[in-house]
């Protein structure tokens, strides 16, 4: 399957290639093309790695926060006597999040359907 996906796209490398010698060739695509496409692929490039730094940011600053707050729970588990190391079931307390979340939509919603929001 892999091979298969790989000598697909070889495929069509070649076809692409291919394609622009004909036109090289036939003198419809020449050095001014070529330069333009080059400037479009820099900026593509560009905004690839801008994103990149603005994704890697922000990895950084959610590791940082994660970090921030293993430190808070290693903390209050200090305080309360809890072995650093024990798992502590907290299904109860997501049913219970769950079920205060679905309230507090149903009081949103039903705020917004009689014209409050």
């Amino acid at each position: 399957m892999q091979a298969e996906r790989d000598a697909r796209e070889k495929d069509e490398e070649l076809k692409e290639v291919l394609e622009r010698m004909r036109m090289y060739e036939d003198k419809t695509y020449g050095l001014s093309d070529a330069v333009t496409e080059i400037k479009e692929c820099k900026l593509q490039i560009q905004v690839r790695d801008r994103q990149i730094v603005d994704l890697t940011q922000n990895i950084n600053s959610l590791g940082n926060e994660l970090n921030d707050r293993a430190d808070e729970n290693d903390e209050l588990r200090e305080r309360l006597g809890v072995d650093p190391k024990e798992t502590v079931d907290l299904t109860d307390y997501r049913k219970s999040t769950v079920a205060s979340n679905y309230c507090k939509c149903g009081i949103d919603c039903d705020l917004k359907y009689n014209g409050f929001k």
